[in-house]
């Protein structure tokens, strides 16, 4: 009995352990997986950026690294330089065999990959025929014909041999560490002969003089569709440099994740990139100072720009003239858009597409608010539903902030102010009702100061989004950051008083003092310690001359009663002035609360 006990026991442990063993092969798998999807990156742009600190050395190439006189064949050995990524890029050779010779490319595999879980002849021979024969979005086409007839031909100076090299290696990167991996690369000092050398850091370098795309192998699975899609970002990597070798990054990365995307048509035109952007949407689309190492966010926000351009304004053809053109960045932009016959430049594009990535609602406003080939819904910032509101925060170059208002009462007006601390802002008012855009504006601003109001918000428009960005044409800018704060009430919620009396002291000063009764509750029901979010200003003329132009009020502690917030402004009047001749304003929240002359008026009341 106790021998059946014990084999009992012995048998269920069995059981257990092989259950316990299959739920860790499929978290073991289901992690990888989900690594290998959602964490590769590109290391063109570090290669790219590498370019202007290498200078050639003269140096003839060894044997082993010089360009064929005669075309490989299968089953040929040849050594190759790659590059190290999992510290600051250098240079190691890697030995490779050719495994497959198609139509427009070699393959040759790191000898070391071969015929392992992720590399076999099968998977060798998928990525011959996506590179030549049949791609998602064309069945008949392959990702070198589809690239080369629609965004331009790669280049083919360097060893007069129109087929490119495909080596597909284990990328040497940070994967086991940080779960983040270098998928592909193009690196463009293989364009040019010889050795060069870093000066930077005296690392020498030496070209392997091919027209040459790498290919990871782990923990990337060579014939996956995620390879294929990385080999048409790279391959687009490629032909970009042959027409604008410096062309910004931003630029660049949208370009290839469109043509794998859209135009070579893996994944279903949306991609972790994407909703890495969604989740944080006030990444810059134009700095991408981390370069290769960045922010996932930034390859998103560079395909939904591209995206964009290509569903509003002239689809692949603009793309193409945007890879084929001379200049950079928003230069670049503004000049195709002006090319093929728009009166739109990149200020204003932005403008929308940063609407678009909210919305995506092509049923408004012609449909330039919205995407017809994905779906697309950025993440709030923040939301307001309580009064007042008195917040600042912070926003880089070209990156979006999404606030959000409701809680109106459809009687009174919900008054908005923008105060930028730094940079010029453009800040668009999305005004919704029951879901569903009603119109857009644009803030109107004086120097760095906007406003806006929403007439009996809650009844017509119960739903505004504030959306605010900054651009400046200083390079240096791009790291910086915009500092802003914005301010929100309810017109009834603030009852100001105001009254003008000589100062106490100084007789030929007078005092201009506005008190705001506090009310109960701040934003989210705890107490309010401000009884407003702006600050009045006072402007004040003299025989139709400006004396004070919209000067803030100074706030002062008031110990008396702290049920009201006090605001002073003291302005000295000169011996011999008729104060008849002086008028003055005070506004708040840009409306005026009060104006008249300064004679006869030591005490008024409102």
């Amino acid at each position: 009995m106790n021998l059946g006990r014990k084999k009992g026991n012995i048998a269920y442990r069995i059981i257990s352990l092989w259950i316990y063993g299959l739920i860790c092969l499929w978290a073991y798998g289901a992690i990888n997986s989900l690594a290998y999807s959602n964490s590769w990156i590109d290391g063109t742009p570090d290669l790219i950026q590498r370019m202007q600190y290498l200078k050639p050395l003269g140096t003839k190439a060894p044997p082993f690294l010089a360009p064929d006189k005669n075309p490989p064949v299968v089953g040929e050995q040849k050594k190759f330089t790659a590059i190290n990524f999992s510290g600051a890029p250098r240079p190691y050779i890697v030995d490779a065999t050719c495994r497959a010779v198609g139509d427009r490319c070699y393959i040759f595999v790191e000898d070391k990959q071969w015929d392992n879980e992720s590399v076999t002849y099968n998977s060798v021979l998928q990525l011959k025929r996506a590179f030549d024969e049949s791609t998602p979005a064309d069945p008949t086409k392959g990702i070198y014909e589809l690239q080369s007839k629609n965004l331009g031909v790669p280049p083919d100076e360097i060893d007069r041999d129109p087929k490119i090299y495909i080596l597909v290696l284990d990328i040497l990167d940070n994967y086991r560490a940080t779960g983040n991996y270098i998928g592909g690369y193009f690196d463009p000092m293989n364009q040019k002969a010889g050795v060069f050398q870093d000066f930077r850091t005296g690392l020498k370098f030496q070209s392997n003089e091919v027209e040459l795309i790498y290919l990871d192998s782990n923990p990337l699975k060579a014939g996956s569709d995620l390879a294929k899609l990385i080999l048409a970002h790279e391959f687009q990597h490629m032909i970009h440099w042959r027409y604008d070798p410096d062309e910004e990054i931003w630029v660049n990365e949208g370009c290839s994740d469109y043509a794998a995307l859209l135009l070579c048509g893996y994944g279903d035109k949306y991609s972790q990139h994407v909703e890495d952007f969604q989740s944080s949407p006030n990444t810059s689309l134009v700095n991408w100072s981390n370069n290769m190492v960045g922010s996932l966010a930034n390859y998103g926000a560079s395909y939904l720009w591209m995206m964009y351009l290509h569903e509003q304004y002239g689809g692949t053809a603009t793309i193409s003239s945007l890879i084929s053109n001379q200049l950079n960045g928003i230069s670049g932009i503004d000049a195709v858009l002006a090319s093929r016959g728009y009166s739109q430049r990149f200020n204003d594009v932005f403008s929308h597409w940063k609407i678009a990535n909210l919305l995506d609602d092509t049923s408004f406003a012609s449909g330039k608010y919205g995407y017809s080939s994905l779906k697309t819904k950025a993440k709030i910032k923040a939301k307001y539903s309580s009064f007042p509101v008195s917040k600042s925060f912070q926003l880089p170059c070209l990156g979006t902030d999404y606030l959000e208002f409701t809680g109106g009462n459809g009687i009174s007006d919900l008054k908005i102010e923008f105060i930028s601390r730094t940079y010029k802002f453009n800040v668009e008012i999305v005004m919704m009702k029951n879901g569903f855009p009603v119109s857009v504006e644009s803030m109107s601003f004086d120097g760095l100061r906007g406003f806006i109001s929403i007439p009996r918000f809650g009844d017509s428009v119960d739903t505004i989004f504030v959306i605010p960005h900054w651009f400046s044409n200083v390079l240096s800018d791009f790291n910086s950051l915009g500092q802003y704060s914005i301010s929100a009430v309810l017109e009834s919620e603030v009852n100001a008083s105001i009254i003008i009396l000589p100062n106490a002291i100084h007789g030929r000063y007078m005092d201009f003092i506005v008190q705001f009764d506090r009310v109960n509750k701040g934003f989210e029901g705890e107490d309010n310690q401000s009884p407003v979010t702006g600050v009045p200003r006072i402007s004040i003329k003299r025989l139709g001359k400006t004396l004070v132009n919209e000067e803030s009020m100074v706030s002062v502690t008031n110990m008396v009663n702290k049920d009201k917030a006090i605001f002073v402004y003291q302005f000295y009047i000169p011996y011999g002035w008729n104060d008849l001749e002086v008028l003055w304003n005070i506004s708040y929240m840009g409306k005026s609360i009060d104006n008249g002359e300064l004679g006869g008026k030591l005490r008024v009341e409102r």
